[in-house]
């Protein structure tokens, strides 16, 4: 893997989406993930919530390659 990882490749899988509370006057910061988005960032995680995850998400992908 490259050690530059390209801006745009990461850019497609986050985006900011600001926004207000109705009747508030403060804009509040979001940002919205594609599933591969949400799926690089739940592989940095640790502990026993995460490794149920990555092991479900290991076993999906095998059993779609067998289809």
């Amino acid at each position: 893997m490259s050690e530059n990882l390209e801006t745009p490749i990461l850019g497609s899988l986050f985006s900011e989406a600001p926004y207000r509370v109705p009747g508030q006057n403060r804009l509040y910061r979001s940002v919205n993930m594609t599933r591969d988005g949400f799926t690089l960032l739940a592989m940095g995680f640790t502990g026993y919530k995460a490794l149920k995850f990555k092991v479900a998400y290991i076993q999906r992908f095998n059993e779609m390659e067998e289809d």
